[in-house]
């Protein structure tokens, strides 16, 4: 079974933002009102309304009319598929254009002399604004409404969305020289104006939208049950008539609250006691629900507790107004004058209700409205302060009207005066309320360190129960590493919980691509200037003395072989040192002489340390640095050298007195 309750939605908007009611009128923006509104149809039933267009002023852009048919919130494709939608208009004199929709989405349009119109002034349906005078006039005007028939043969909740757009096209003239008729609201100029129309409407914005929704149902509730305020114990009949194109008889069930009343299935019902009611209308294939029906039982209210108030030796006791009034002493009046405690019974009649009230007098009770003269609270919490009494009424917070909650919440520190009326007698109170100072658990919001570590410690010396970062470290400080990260922290101080962050940007240690390398150079001429550059992100302080972004020496300067430890210090642009060194040798080529027919080679080269000596046997070999120096005799074809530093060597190969000279190149 399907359940729903609806009522007759009409929503006009404006681009699709600002909601507008049916009687709105904004002068130049034009507006669509519907008339003949049924808000439930029987599926196959035919059933019509009316769309007029109106100009409001606005008369001198082409514009077009677009719609789009939804069921269920679903855009439907073709309207046959659930019945049939078609709209008439006056073409001109007493010629109507019959138009079948046949889309779930597209733009009106129709024949008026000998155009196809799809898009005109909209003066063309209103007769620029003659009409305004009477807006509940569906004829008023020109008289060129759109009347829109539909047969819907599918159950659903079903929407018509029409949409006014402006054109950029100008459109052809139809009619000139209309003069638009001043109406009240001031819309329209009496300048002349003139019918444009077109066939097409060129870059459309909607400027106007609204919707028309109605519900195609198996059954209509024609008649809703209605609520009343009755006396306490009466009864309230209560009825609800339904209707249904469905051959199957209609069940009925009544709810009091939200919940089924046993045993009332008749579409009369008589309710008691207070409540909402309403009932269940099932037609075997959807259950309907009427209009909820409220019963309310008459009241009379009495303050029933009184003072006789300090330094008074009477009260006046005042009643409500009400038809009639009996004290038990036989007085009639709305009043009685008290001098003595005690209980004053009285029964009063209004709109046919009897209401008996005990009032009891007594001497105003002495106690405070605050039960404490002052507080304290934390920074980041705040003070309720509740009221000793509950019955106390008119209460009034230092002196504005609108502070008279009970509890009341204090949120910063001053002295609050409290008003208040109980029995009729005032009582005045005052709390002194005082908010601790806000702590910093952190000193500082954003925490720059160098590389490396860094240990941040708590500002203050007295916290307890600290935890950082959600729990996952204790204590009183916390490490935090060289990274961009977001820190919490959260401490009892003085009693009072607080709650802290900080933000810490680490300086990532610099990648210079100088530190711990080794630098070997193979000159043919001392004039040669030798340039290592280094990383230009950072300031450099060489061991020399120079700042440049590069390290240069010139080799006439110096005697060969040369090896050299180069030192630097390297700022990074948090202002952060580091300290770095890389060697530096510099050597002439080893001039070794050459068989003619090579014998030897060695594989791979470059290698990272592991090669093999390829070729002839050989009697022994000898393994030499690029400056001459020998570091060691070679037993086996197969070497392994990954110990040294990168750069250039040579392999001595001996076959009796006849050598040869390779030179490798070990990399890293």
């Amino acid at each position: 079974m399907q359940l729903r309750r609806i009522a007759l939605i009409v929503v006009c908007v404006v681009a699709s933002i600002v909601s507008y009611s049916q009687e709105d009128i904004v002068c130049g923006r034009p507006a669509i009102k519907f008339y003949n509104l049924q808000e439930e149809i029987f599926a196959g039933e035919t059933s019509s309304f009316i769309a007029r267009v109106l100009s409001y002023g606005y008369v001198d852009t082409l514009c077009a009319l677009d719609y789009v048919i939804y069921r269920d919130e679903q855009q439907i494709g073709q309207v046959s598929d659930y019945g049939a939608v078609s709209f008439s208009v006056r073409r001109n004199g007493s010629s109507y254009e019959n138009v079948n929709i046949t889309e779930g989405a597209g733009r009106l349009g129709f024949r008026y002399l000998v155009f196809d119109v799809y898009a005109a002034t909209l003066g063309v349906f209103d007769g620029y604004c003659p009409g305004n005078y009477n807006p509940n006039n569906p004829n008023g005007g020109r008289n060129r409404p759109f009347t829109f028939n539909y047969r819907i043969d599918d159950y659903g909740l079903y929407r018509i969305h029409l949409m006014i757009s402006r054109c950029s096209n100008a459109g052809n003239d139809l009619y000139q020289n209309f003069t638009s008729i001043p109406d009240a609201e001031g819309c329209c100029d009496a300048s002349s104006h003139s019918d444009k129309a077109s066939g097409q409407c060129d870059n459309p914005v909607v400027i106007y939208e609204c919707d028309m929704v109605f519900n195609v149902v198996s059954t209509k509730i024609l008649t809703q049950p209605q609520g009343a305020l009755v006396c306490a114990g009466e009864s309230v009949p209560m009825s609800v008539v339904a209707q249904t194109n469905l051959e199957t008889e209609l069940q009925y069930q009544w709810y009091k609250d939200g919940e089924p009343l046993s045993g009332e299935n008749s579409s009369d019902f008589v309710a008691n006691g207070e409540g909402v009611y309403y009932c269940a209308i099932d037609d075997g294939r959807e259950v309907r629900f009427s209009d909820e029906a409220v019963v309310a039982y008459r009241t009379v209210d009495v303050d029933t507790v009184r003072y006789i108030c300090n330094g008074m030796e009477s009260l006046e006791i005042v009643l409500p107004e009400c038809d009639s009034y009996l004290w038990q002493d036989g007085t009639t009046d709305a009043s009685i004058v008290i001098e003595s405690v005690g209980t004053y019974s009285v029964t009063l009649t209004d709109a046919g209700c009897v209401f008996e009230r005990d009032i009891a007098v007594s001497e105003t009770p002495d106690y405070n409205l605050i039960a404490i003269d002052s507080a304290f609270f934390c920074y980041n919490d705040s003070l309720q302060v509740e009221l000793a009494s509950a019955n106390l009424y008119d209460v009034v917070w230092n002196g504005n009207p609108e502070c008279n909650q009970n509890p009341f919440v204090v949120r910063e520190s001053g002295t609050y005066t409290v008003v208040a009326y109980e029995g009729g007698c005032q009582f005045v109170d005052t709390l002194v309320a005082v908010r601790g100072e806000n702590v910093n658990l952190v000193a500082e919001d954003t925490i720059r360190h160098c590389y490396g570590g860094l240990w941040v410690s708590l500002s203050v010396d007295n916290a307890t129960n600290i935890v950082w970062c959600g729990g996952l470290v204790e204590g009183d400080s916390i490490i935090i590493g060289s990274q961009l990260a977001y820190y919490d922290v959260s401490a009892v101080v003085d009693g009072c919980t607080y709650t802290d962050m900080f933000v810490e940007i680490g300086d990532a240690y610099p990648n210079t691509r100088l530190e711990n390398n080794t630098y070997l150079y193979e000159i043919q001429d001392v004039d040669t200037v030798i340039t290592i550059v280094a990383n230009d992100d950072y300031d450099y302080l060489w061991g020399n003395g120079s700042t440049e972004n590069y390290f240069a020496i010139s080799c006439d300067t110096i005697e060969l072989p040369y090896s050299e430890e180069v030192n630097y210090t390297v700022t990074s642009e948090m202002g952060c040192e580091y300290e770095g060194s890389f060697l530096l040798t510099i050597v002439q080529p080893v001039v070794v002489s050459d068989f003619e027919c090579r014998a030897w080679s060695v594989a791979p080269n470059p290698s990272d340390g592991r090669f093999r000596i390829v070729g002839k046997e050989f009697d022994s070999a000898e393994l030499y640095a690029a400056d001459g120096r020998m570091i060691c005799t070679v037993d086996d074809a197969s070497c392994d050298f990954g110990y040294l530093s990168a750069g250039l060597y040579y392999i001595k190969v001996y076959i009796g007195e006849m050598f040869e000279f390779i030179r490798i190149s070990i990399v890293k």
